[in-house]
């Protein structure tokens, strides 16, 4: 019975391993610091992303500061604005 107890542990960690490195594989395109940023078009509407998952989204201004180095996005329902640093480099893996 511990050994059968083992196992399945071992499998289930290895079963959600392999689902948050798929995850991750197929969102990371989407999070990019160079993308223009979209204002919104009242007569053009964004259409909706399926749910789950990540996209580019539009932004509006309603504060009275500058957010141009906001970049907009939307996850499962949430439209929310991501600021990358500014030495980031994308696609660079420098550690």
């Amino acid at each position: 019975m511990k050994n059968f107890d083992s196992f399945i542990g071992r499998f289930l960690t290895a079963a959600l391993m392999t689902l948050l490195v798929f995850t991750s594989q197929a969102q990371t395109g989407v999070l990019n610091p160079n993308d223009p940023i979209v204002k919104y078009n009242p007569a053009a509407p964004p259409a909706m992303p399926a749910n789950g998952v990540l996209a580019k989204w539009v932004k509006t201004d309603r504060v009275g500061f500058n957010t141009e180095s906001f970049k907009s996005y939307y996850y499962k329902g949430v439209a929310f604005r991501l600021k990358f640093p500014k030495t980031y480099q994308h696609g660079v893996a420098n550690g």
